[in-house]
């Protein structure tokens, strides 16, 4: 008995399989250089480099978000238009 349910988590265990997420989530408020909310379209970029903040870029994107009355926005990084490489 004990090795069927031995034998049946190793074949449950190995259908179960990760996934990566496809998007990931981003938020924030956008200001002006004098703190004024914005709630007017804007564009943003995002890009992700390799090793540190001065490393090289492997993945850009673009985005155009619509802000809140109160600034306040969230996209998903991953499906913009991307420029750089592939956001997997």
């Amino acid at each position: 008995m004990k090795k069927l349910i031995v034998l049946f988590c190793l074949l449950a265990a190995s259908a179960i399989k990760a996934q990566a997420p496809q998007y990931l989530n981003y938020q924030g408020i956008a200001r002006d250089a004098g703190g004024t909310i914005i709630t007017t379209p804007i564009g943003i970029k995002f890009e992700i480099l390799q090793g540190s903040a001065s490393g090289t870029v492997v993945y850009d994107e673009t985005n155009t978000i619509t802000p809140s009355s109160a600034g306040i926005f969230t996209t998903a990084i991953g499906s913009g238009a991307s420029g750089i490489g592939t956001f997997l």
